[in-house]
């Protein structure tokens, strides 16, 4: 289980777990991770499946003949993968306590 840690008022849910800007090559073009409408709460807590890793895989051609074509690219922000209205999204594990289920 995950819950928001102590202090925040609302943790961020994401649609994927995109790495940071800084983790793109130059011929690639950032994906956004823009956060979606939903929102954990103070008090909230959600099941996760673990942690995820950030990464986005690149390919817009078929045969890698464009710069950096077919790259898996890998950040440094950690992910938690969770349940949330029946439905799997991420948060960032900085934003939020797991609680261990005994």
């Amino acid at each position: 289980m995950i819950k928001p840690k102590p202090g925040l008022t609302s943790v961020p849910v994401y649609g994927s777990a995109y790495p940071e800007a800084s983790a793109y090559p130059n011929a690639v073009p950032v994906k956004p991770n823009a956060p979606l409408t939903y929102q954990i709460l103070p008090g909230q807590e959600y099941v996760t499946t673990g942690t995820v890793p950030d990464d986005y895989y690149y390919a817009v051609t078929f045969n890698s003949s464009k710069p950096d074509d077919h790259t898996v690219i890998r950040g440094t922000t950690p992910y938690y993968q969770i349940v949330y209205n029946h439905r799997l999204f991420y948060v960032k594990a900085a934003d939020v306590e797991v609680k261990q289920l005994r």
